[in-house]
């Protein structure tokens, strides 16, 4: 069976549960929430390891193959673009459709984060290069680290060639491993899905952001099936859109419903190898660098958001142009510090934002906090599909890709 179909059943079961089991009681919920914490925690189990050998081999192929500074400006390149893109879409649509005034919240303000960049870049460069290794959910150490390996390796290749060789030994049996956990994930769907429900539900029945999840859904859609296929058809006239469609169903499914762009990671780059056929040292090198650095989809999200607080701050809805800009290119290069964030990123980025705004903006975040769990499985969602769609690129541009027949896509 098809990982998608496990995928759907899923989530059906889930959607079932929760319509027919309401979890009110204390022991229900906690049950469910450790539940989804386990798979959660099943789900990143394998990522650091797979990350690190495979990245490192795909390092090593990339520069003994003189492909490394292509492959790099290709992927760096459609990043920018699709982040680029997204910031833009974002703000012409909450620009052009003005969406109900949010009520104002009576919760106070708590601490509000702060977006601490030096610490971003000295985490880089820990004490030890196996402490990359162990960071719980920040992958661009490890992504690093993997790169000096695999950079050494290829520049010294005669005394490289044992380590080359157990580097990648690790990584056929780490994706073989990722094999079996993105087909049991399929269980972890149900309560995941049960969860999610429980977050939307009172959400969607409060009525306060039921045109916000609506616009989301809509511009969800438009990014799906209009710009990208768009897109995809002028940089590659060869390209089988419905393919890139099909690919991209089982990974949007696991970022929109966990909301988490490093487990979604390990489902994109699976099915961009074993579907697509984007060639192994591209998947293993660009996949990464998508997850890392592409959030794009909190971009959007950030963007749509926080032109609501805005309007809601000065009482109307025109913004001054030197606003719009501001808020657009803010919230672009936001999405480029969020690497240590695989799950909440866009609610961080609007918090960021009104901080930076200040002028009693501070607590802005607060009349759209109830919205976060829902906001950034949407962000995730069009990460997700930003990613297969923008690796089929780089891999038709890169000549490192291979057709496979759709009946053989997993």
């Amino acid at each position: 069976m098809k990982i998608w179909m496990k995928y759907t059943i899923g989530i059906v079961i889930g959607i079932m549960l929760t319509l027919i089991f309401p979890f009110k009681s204390e022991t229900s919920l906690t049950l469910l929430n450790f539940c989804s914490d386990l798979f959660i925690h099943f789900g990143r189990f394998i990522i650091l390891p797979l990350l690190f050998f495979t990245a490192s081999t795909a390092w090593f192929t990339l520069r003994d193959e003189k492909r490394l500074l292509r492959t790099f400006l290709w992927t760096a390149g459609v990043i920018i673009a699709a982040s680029l893109l997204l910031t833009v879409f974002g703000l012409i649509t909450a620009l052009m459709i003005h969406l109900p005034k949010i009520p104002m919240s009576i919760e106070n303000s708590t601490e509000i984060p702060t977006l601490n960049l030096q610490e971003l870049i000295l985490k880089l460069f820990p004490y030890s290069g196996f402490s990359s290794i162990l960071e719980d959910s920040y992958l661009l150490p490890c992504f690093v680290f993997a790169g000096f390996a695999g950079f050494a390796a290829a520049a010294e290749k005669n005394d490289s060639k044992a380590a080359v060789s157990v580097f990648t030994s690790f990584a056929e049996i780490c994706w073989t491993i990722l094999r079996f956990f993105t087909e049991i994930f399929s269980i972890g769907m149900i309560a995941l899905t049960c969860r999610w429900l429980l977050n939307f539900i009172p959400l969607w029945n409060s009525g306060i952001f039921k045109s916000l999840i609506k616009m989301l859904t809509v511009d969800l859609l438009i990014i799906t099936f209009v710009i990208y296929p768009i897109t995809l058809k002028l940089t590659c006239p060869e390209a089988k859109i419905l393919k890139v469609l099909y690919s991209c169903i089982a990974p949007f499914f696991t970022a929109f419903i966990t909301g988490d762009s490093n487990i979604s990671y390990s489902v994109n780059m699976r099915h961009g190898r074993e579907s697509l056929g984007i060639k192994s040292e591209l998947a293993r090198f660009s996949f990464p660098m998508f997850s890392i650095f592409s959030r794009g989809g909190s971009a959007l999200i950030t963007t749509i958001c926080f032109i609501q607080i805005n309007r809601f701050y000065s009482g109307s809805y025109g913004i001054p142009f030197s606003d719009v800009l501001w808020i657009g290119a803010s919230a672009f290069l936001l999405s480029f510090v969020l690497a240590e964030l695989p799950a909440g990123g866009a609610f961080f980025a609007i918090t960021i934002l009104c901080s930076m705004k200040g002028s009693g903006f501070t607590a802005g975040y607060l009349l759209l906090k109830e919205t976060a769990p829902v906001v950034c499985c949407f962000a995730a969602g069009i990460d997700a599909v930003t990613a297969m769609f923008g690796n089929y690129i780089i891999a038709y541009k890169t000549k490192l890709l291979h057709s496979v027949e759709i009946k053989k896509f997993i």
